[in-house]
C-alpha cells in the first residue's frame, strides 16, 4: 500500500499525470486518470471485467475505447479505430 501522504505519491493525483505505466512491453499495464470523449460515470456502468480468479479487474468496453481513440484525434488512435472495427464486426 502507498504511503498516501508521501509527496511524491501526492503528486500523481494531481491533473499533471494523466497515465500510469507499471512493468514492460509487451506486458505493460497502463491506467489512465483521463480520457477523451469519456466521463468516469458513464463508462464504468458499461466497463467490462477480466476474471483474474482472486479478482475481477475492470477495463472499458469496446465502443468506449473506440469513442476515446475518436476524440483523441491522433494518428496512432485513428489507424488503431479500423483493427478495432474488425474485432467488432
Amino acid at each position: 500500500m502507498p504511503n498516501l501522504f508521501n509527496p511524491d505519491f501526492l503528486e500523481f493525483l494531481n491533473d499533471k499525470f494523466y497515465v500510469w505505466g507499471i512493468g514492460a512491453e509487451p506486458s505493460k499495464i497502463e491506467v489512465l486518470t483521463h480520457v477523451d470523449g469519456l466521463t468516469f460515470e458513464d463508462s464504468y456502468q458499461k466497463c467490462v471485467y477480466y476474471d483474474l480468479n482472486t479478482f475481477k479487474v475492470p477495463y472499458v468496453d469496446l465502443e468506449d475505447l473506440i469513442k476515446n481513440k475518436t476524440a483523441s484525434g491522433r494518428y496512432k488512435d485513428l489507424a488503431d479505430i479500423e483493427q478495432l472495427k474488425k474485432k467488432k464486426g
